[in-house]
């Protein structure tokens, strides 16, 4: 169980990172092609509700971890 917790916690990291980059990437990028910013933001999403699971499995295993 702590291998998966050091697992998911390198996973939330690894997310933090390209969740940053995205918005970098988006902030640079032409604001009016509305498309490409639907893009930015599908990714955004996706990121933000795999950081969400995580989340909550990091939380079941530190309580079993105690």
């Amino acid at each position: 169980m702590e291998k998966e917790l050091k697992a998911v916690e390198r996973r939330m990291a690894k997310l933090e990172e390209l969740t940053e980059g995205t918005h970098n990437e988006m902030v640079m990028h032409d604001q009016s092609d509305f498309t490409g910013l639907a893009a930015f933001m599908k990714t955004l999403k996706a990121y933000e509700d795999e950081t969400a699971q995580l989340e909550e499995r990091w939380l079941e295993l530190s309580e079993r971890l105690g």
